[in-house]
């Protein structure tokens, strides 16, 4: 059966997916890693919109979707510091650009704001 963009699950498997080739590609090929990284975290945060019946905005901004999945998040969470370093240069990585090289401890912090953001979207979307 197709994927449906209707299927909170849908979009955890394909962040599933983004999350397991950012891994295999964080160490070779960090600026997409980066990219994959956001990506898995994004797809996560919209299956929680997905679960909730609301209308998923066709937008790449995490904080924003963030927003909108929880308003009452401090500013100073955890989860809004994830939102805010993934989405830092993710976008422009996609293409050539005056970026500065990922080193690998950024890799391991990109993947740690990844990681709390998709657990975070799991819980939600999963939750009754």
């Amino acid at each position: 059966m197709p994927p449906d963009s209707r299927n909170y699950r849908d979009w955890l498997a394909y962040s599933d997916d983004d999350w397991e080739s950012a891994l295999i590609l964080a160490e070779a090929h960090r600026r997409n890693a980066r990219w994959l990284f956001q990506q898995a975290a994004e797809k996560a945060l919209k299956a929680v919109l997905v679960a909730r019946g609301q209308e998923v905005p066709h937008i790449h901004d995490l904080p924003r979707l963030l927003a909108l999945v929880q308003r009452d998040l401090p500013a100073d969470s955890k989860e809004v510091g994830a939102a805010v370093r993934l989405g830092r240069g993710a976008t422009a990585a996609r293409y050539p650009a005056d970026l500065p090289e990922l080193t690998s401890s950024d890799i391991a912090d990109l993947k740690e704001a990844a990681e709390t953001l998709r657990s975070f979207a799991a819980a939600l979307a999963t939750a009754p």
